[in-house]
């Protein structure tokens, strides 16, 4: 089952860290994944705190190498947009009205359509790696 968490305001580095702390053991033994998974995030800072890379080398945690400036690769954007779209044309008053129509159509995003970003990053990759790192359209 997906999992959503709402943060209040704006997520800072010792937040962050706390998070991955919590959520990725707990997601990595839910899920069965021990050796077998990649850990995707991009450069922001508090991605990639010294503190937060020892937590990760200490935890085997495989961490995917991530190029500067390249939004085009993160999937999540795809996802983002999907979201922003189902919730568009609402009227929604409140942050809260926005947040709990949100975590519901989130649980509603068909699997397939999140396998399909998933399995679109080799194709993401050599398309930023054939556009010398410049701006692709994903």
């Amino acid at each position: 089952m997906r999992s959503v968490h709402h943060i209040e305001g704006i997520m800072d580095a010792d937040y962050y860290k706390f998070m991955i702390m919590r959520r990725v053991p707990e997601t990595i033994n839910k899920y069965g994944m021990a050796h077998n998974y990649l850990f995707q995030q991009d450069n922001d800072p508090k991605h990639t705190s010294h503190t937060l890379r020892g937590f990760f080398r200490l935890n085997n945690v495989n961490v995917m190498r991530w190029p500067s400036q390249s939004p085009d690769l993160n999937p999540i954007e795809n996802v983002w947009a999907y979201l922003n779209q189902r919730c568009k044309n609402r009227n929604l008053n409140r942050d809260n009205e926005c947040w709990e129509y949100f975590a519901r159509e989130w649980i509603k995003v068909p699997t397939s359509y999140l396998e399909d970003l998933v399995n679109s990053m080799p194709r993401r990759c050599q398309a930023v790696i054939d556009a010398k790192g410049y701006s692709i359209d994903y």
